[in-house]
């Protein structure tokens, strides 16, 4: 029962930051790709290191095994970056480019995204 509840709240983090970085790039003239990506991007570093610390606890793992994992970790969150600013453009470009309506776009695709990342994060980025 600990797991989820640490990577719920690890994922909570995420997401608010992840949606805050994205208001502001976006609230200052990036495009939805780039803001998407970016905002992403540091969420996810940030997200790592806290879920494989402390969500995880692989704190004595070998150089070799923290690779695999990084590894498994970026491939992931590729697939999961192009799902998610495939989506975000698809609902851009069906609810239109409103500041709001993209914040909200980002929100709903990044909250079942997360679903999604708990189960692949636990059996197979994070595997022992």
């Amino acid at each position: 029962m600990r797991q989820p509840l640490f990577f719920l709240g690890v994922g909570g983090f995420q997401y608010l930051l992840d949606a805050g970085l994205y208001t502001l790039l976006i609230s200052n003239g990036i495009t939805t790709a780039p803001a998407n990506i970016s905002s992403r991007a540091t969420a996810a570093g940030l997200g790592f290191l806290l879920n494989r610390y402390l969500t995880f606890k692989q704190r004595k793992e070998t150089l070799k095994r923290f690779g695999a994992s990084l590894f498994r970790f970026v491939l992931f969150w590729g697939v999961m970056t192009v799902a998610s600013t495939a989506a975000m453009l698809w609902a851009e470009v069906s609810w239109g480019d409103e500041t709001s309506r993209r914040i909200i776009a980002k929100l709903l695709v990044e909250a079942v995204l997360a679903v999604i990342s708990y189960l692949v994060s636990r059996y197979w980025v994070f595997r022992n």
